[in-house]
C-alpha cells in the first residue's frame, strides 16, 4: 500500500493536481499487480461448424417459399422457386422428357402457374414451359375458344340454342339465320366446343 502524507494546500487547484497524481500512481501500481497475477489465457483456434455444402439449404428453401408467396413475383421466378421447393431444376422441368413422373410434375406445375396467374394466355404459358400452347390447353383441360367479350350471342341465347338443338332437333342453318351467326358457330355451341360452361 502506498503511504500518503497529509499536506495543506494553498489553493483548490493544487489539491486537484496532487489528487490526480496520486490516483494515476495508484492505477499504475494496480495494473502491475494484475499483470503479474493473471496468466495469459490461450484460446483454441476457431472451428468451422458448417462443413457441408448444403449447410444453408433450409435458408434457401425459405427464400424460395417467400418468392412463391410474394404478390409481385414474375411468373418465371415463381416457376423456378417452385421447382427448387420440390427438388428439381427449371431445366429438368422444361426438358423433353416423356416419362410419366416428369409429365405429372410438369402438368401440376402448369396448373399451379395458371391458377396463380389467371391472366396469362396459353401461348405465354407455353413459352414459359417451352411447350406448344395446345399442350398447355390439354393440361388445363380447356379447348381453344374465342374471347367472349366480343361475342355476338348472350348466355340466354346460347342456352336457348343448346336447348333447341337437343330437344327439337332443329336444323343448324335455320338457327344460324335466326340468330345472325354462322352455321359453324351453332355447331360449336351444340357440340360443346364453345360456351361449354353454359348449361341447357
Amino acid at each position: 500500500m502506498m503511504q500518503v502524507d497529509a499536506k495543506i494546500y494553498a489553493t483548490g487547484a493544487e489539491m486537484v493536481v496532487a489528487y490526480a497524481a496520486i490516483v494515476l500512481q495508484m492505477r499504475k501500481t494496480q495494473q502491475r499487480v494484475i499483470a503479474t497475477k493473471m496468466p495469459k489465457k490461450s484460446f483454441p483456434a476457431p472451428r468451422i461448424i458448417h462443413v457441408r455444402e448444403d449447410a444453408n439449404f433450409h435458408v434457401r428453401l425459405f427464400h424460395a417459399w417467400q418468392v412463391t408467396q410474394a404478390e409481385s413475383t414474375a411468373p418465371i421466378d415463381f416457376i423456378r422457386a417452385s421447382c427448387f421447393l420440390i427438388g428439381i431444376t427449371y431445366d429438368d422441368l422444361v426438358a423433353d422428357r416423356r416419362r410419366i413422373e416428369w409429365m405429372r410434375i410438369r402438368r401440376s406445375m402448369i396448373m399451379e402457374t395458371a391458377d396463380r396467374y389467371p391472366n396469362l394466355s396459353s401461348v405465354r404459358l407455353g413459352l414459359l414451359f417451352k411447350r406448344d400452347h395446345t399442350v398447355i390447353l390439354g393440361c388445363l383441360n380447356r379447348s381453344y375458344e374465342a374471347p367472349k367479350h366480343n361475342a355476338k350471342l348472350t348466355e340466354q341465347q346460347v342456352r336457348a340454342i343448346k336447348h333447341r338443338c337437343a330437344q327439337y332437333d332443329e336444323l343448324q342453318k335455320d338457327l344460324a339465320a335466326e340468330y345472325g351467326v354462322s352455321r359453324a358457330t351453332i355447331c360449336s355451341i351444340a357440340t360443346g366446343r364453345t360456351w361449354r360452361d353454359v348449361g341447357i
